[in-house]
């Protein structure tokens, strides 16, 4: 099964990614089929293979007909049916979308009440709306699947009779039951419930994330395994026969699956829960290998896209990793609950540990313990919330009760996850991608090689302590290597880090501080400054930032600075101070206060001078003419000066802007181009002026702007300026002891002496 699974999975892929055409693999199959006639598992494997390709062949046929295909960038009409209520504040949530002649559910991200016109009446589950807004489609990926997000910018009407779906009207009567039983609780309950997690607060969920304990709210083999488990008591206490009890509860529990949508991780406990009834009816015992591959083998049937789902990887490698560690266990200590308990849960951390580094840049290890507390914790809360919403109906004393006491048992989970955040070393920040997903990927194979052969407890310690060994004596080399007299002089430091479509530079001064200069964008389940600026810092050492500056209040610069006050102590913070009525940015400064962090402005002829580097805020003025029209052009516009190198920081701001500086900048080395490239930065007359010989464009990969311009490409070329792309080289690295500059990235070099200023500040 293992093999069918890999071979299934396999041509899945490859058929999803367009590679090979599937007409291609059949003529290449039939010959090699006619070889293999005689040999099964050749032959099965090839014929896993070539129905991954058809199934693959057949999701993208069903792709043209979905509303995220046929929608276009741009404005939009549309009468949407919500499937969760829309959030208080901008949030996302998902919805249907009605005479479009298209299908399917999209991601919406809807206004804020104070955008939204308050006359309307209230927007509810399974009535349609129509809203004007935008669309944005995903950028392509590996597995380009059509989609994107549609931006509300304006709800026109709401309709007054429900769409008739008995899934949209049960999943509106019970959020209105969990909204009444639970108050301000209720976005737990529906995380616990309903897989919905857009009315959670970020706060939790990054108190749940770095404890380790997420897993507990969001729907997985968990939370149906435990649906099913109790159903299955229960049924057994009023002395139903066991057999019917088996095909009832699991029954119940598909239903429940099908109710929710068939996520991935749910879809594969449904199937475990289907093959071990068959076994329990049929006395059979399955090899949980086996077991498992037939499980992830459902999953990819019921939805051909969750091959590429985190969740659904997640979910089989968790419950891989927890059995082969409870097996061990099993053997080597008997099957003691405690032990077993603790040897699953650190079998799940470690193999779940790569994919969460490299998809997420985090790695929670506060989870191995805190599991103990947490899990019979959920065991009795969910339970009890399921039966408190599905009696109301029938008796709201009882319900009340019984949301009494689970409400008291989710605080408690709340309590336990704030607590497991602020344990030292529970949790860790890593570089998201393949080398942050390197280190844990080392300690997997380390784990594997432990417990390989049924190795004796004794062997395994004896492996564990070589591994360690190994560890320290290549630490050790590594930092002989880095102490190494580089006969390079301390200067300043500057990186543009990779954060995707936003902006965060990083400085380090010739004695070791740090000032970092934006943090990259935040949302959609991504934070850079979580998983890129943080690890960075991390990495290098640093404990303190000297400075955070803040160049505008738009959310792909400030994103990311809300993890880097909770991780590092930061002295101070600098913005251009300039009033705006965006949610995030008044949460950011809020923050900035209870951080300690001293706060101020930063505006032209402000300057910060720190380990013989200044930094000299150049633009916004307050005096200027075109001050709060347009956010981006009132962006911090930075000189960075060390010696006779200078570097220019733009922001955000374009030509208007650069209009107002012209004549007054004169040249500099580095220029960190303004607005990604934008058609409206840039401008002929500035470029000559600052004659750049290297500027850095901080950009998203495919990113729907579109940006960096043609035009602005085709006036860097003639200015004379190196483009160094973040897209596409990466983190872009400039050192200068102040007389010479060296330019990096991904093995690309420039070597350049830093030029006499002729700046008038």
């Amino acid at each position: 099964m293992v093999l069918l699974l890999l071979g299934f999975g396999a041509g899945l892929a490859t058929g999803l990614a367009r590679f090979p055409d599937p007409r291609l693999l059949v003529c290449a199959l039939l010959p090699v089929g006619w070889l293999l006639r005689h040999q099964a598992t050749p032959s099965l494997i090839c014929a896993a293979l070539f129905l991954g390709q058809l199934s693959a062949f057949g999701a993208w046929q069903g792709e043209p007909r979905r509303c995220t295909a046929r929608l276009r960038r741009g404005e939009v009409a549309l009468t949407l049916v919500p499937v969760d209520p829309p959030p208080v504040a901008n949030g996302r949530v998902e919805a249907a979308v009605v005479g479009a002649g298209c299908s399917g559910t999209v991601d919406v991200r809807w206004p804020s009440p104070s955008a939204a016109d308050r006359r309307l009446p209230r927007v509810e589950v399974g009535k349609g709306v129509q809203v004007r807004g935008s669309w944005y489609p995903r950028p392509e990926g590996p597995f380009s699947r059509p989609g994107g997000m549609l931006v509300i910018r304006s709800v026109q009407g709401v309709s007054q009779s429900p769409v008739r779906s008995p899934r949209y009207a049960s999943r509106a009567a019970l959020l209105a039951t969990t909204a009444r039983l639970y108050g301000d609780q209720a976005p737990l309950v529906d995380a616990l419930l309903f897989d919905r997690h857009g009315a959670i607060d970020r706060d939790t969920r990054d108190r749940f994330a770095a404890s380790g304990l997420v897993h507990l709210l969001s729907i997985s083999g968990f939370h149906v395994g435990l649906i099913i488990g109790w159903v299955l008591t229960l049924l057994l206490v009023a002395r139903v026969r066991r057999a019917p009890a088996w095909i009832i509860a699991t029954l119940l529990g598909l239903a429940y699956v099908a109710w929710l949508g068939w996520p991935a991780p749910a879809t594969r406990a449904a199937a475990l829960a289907v093959v071990l009834c068959v076994a329990r009816l049929r006395q059979r015992v399955v090899r949980w290998d086996a077991l498992l591959a037939v499980t992830a083998l459902a999953v990819l049937l019921v939805d051909p896209w969750a091959i590429a789902d985190l969740g659904a990887w997640l979910s089989v490698a968790s419950l891989a990793g927890a059995t082969v560690a409870v097996r061990w266990s099993d053997l080597r200590a008997g099957p003691h609950p405690m032990v077993r308990t603790l040897s699953g849960s650190i079998g799940a951390t470690v193999a779940t540990a790569p994919l969460t580094a490299g998809a997420i840049g985090s790695v929670a290890l506060a989870g191995i313990g805190l599991n103990f507390i947490g899990i019979p914790l959920a065991a009795v809360a969910v339970p009890a919330i399921l039966a408190s919403v599905l009696l109301l109906p029938l008796w709201s004393g009882g319900a009340e009760a019984l949301a009494a006491g689970g409400g008291a048992l989710l605080a408690l989970l709340d309590r336990l996850a704030a607590l497991g955040a602020v344990l030292p070393f529970g949790h860790f920040t890593t570089e998201t991608g393949w080398r942050g997903a390197l280190p844990w990927t080392g300690a997997l194979g380390v784990a594997l090689w432990c417990l390989a052969g049924r190795a004796t407890g004794a062997v395994a310690v004896t492996r564990v302590l070589t591994a360690l060994g190994a560890v320290l004596w290549l630490g050790l080399g590594a930092a002989g290597w880095a102490a190494r007299p580089s006969g390079q002089a301390r200067g300043l430091t500057f990186t543009f880090l990779n954060v995707g479509q936003g902006d965060a530079a990083v400085l380090r001064t010739p004695d070791g501080r740090w000032i970092v200069i934006d943090a990259g964008p935040a949302g959609e389940g991504r934070d850079a400054g979580r998983s890129v600026v943080a690890p960075f810092l991390a990495r290098h050492g640093a404990r303190r930032i000297e400075a955070l500056i803040l160049s505008h209040a738009h959310l792909d610069h400030y994103g990311g600075m809300g993890a880097l006050l909770d991780r590092f102590q930061v002295a101070r913070f600098l913005e251009p101070g300039e009033a705006v009525a965006d949610a995030g940015y008044v949460a950011l400064l809020g923050q900035v206060g209870a951080s300690g962090a001293a706060w101020s402005s930063f505006r032209r002829g402000d300057t910060l001078r720190v380990g013989g580097v200044e930094i000299i805020a150049l633009h916004p003025d307050t005096a200027w003419g075109e001050w709060g029209l347009d956010l981006n052009e009132d962006s911090a516009m930075l000189l960075v000066r060390y010696g006779a190198f200078e570097a220019l920081l733009a922001g955000d701001a374009g030509i208007p802007a650069e209009t107002d500086l012209g004549g007054k900048v004169g040249d500099v080395e580095v220029l960190k181009v303004g607005h990604h490239g934008s058609a409206g930065a840039s401008g002929d007359r500035w470029l000559a002026e600052l004659a750049p010989e290297v500027a850095v464009i901080s950009v998203g990969r495919g990113n729907r702007y579109h940006h960096p311009s043609v035009e602005a490409l085709g006036r860097l070329r003639v200015a004379g300026a190196e483009v160094w792309r973040t897209d596409d080289v990466g983190s872009v690295e400039v050192w200068t002891d102040g007389a010479t500059v060296r330019v990096s990235a991904q093995g690309r070099e420039r070597v350049l002496p830093a030029r006499p200023s002729r700046s008038y500040y």
